[in-house]
């Protein structure tokens, strides 16, 4: 269960706004909306960062 599907059932079961249960999970308010957008665009999924090259010193 991913943190969207969580925040629906929890507002399901609890009939609490949105606010208070994105605060209680420590999440901001663009957090999860900017999920939300992936999420629709099927792009939730963490992409692999870059690999960082490191030059030697000296």
């Amino acid at each position: 269960m991913g943190v969207s599907d969580l925040v629906a059932k929890t507002r399901v079961r609890s009939g609490w706004m949105l606010d208070p249960i994105l605060t209680a999970l420590g999440l901001t308010r663009s957090t999860y909306f900017d999920w939300q957008r992936r999420r629709a665009v099927g792009r939730l999924a963490d992409e692999s960062p870059a690999p960082v090259r490191m030059r030697a010193s000296g």
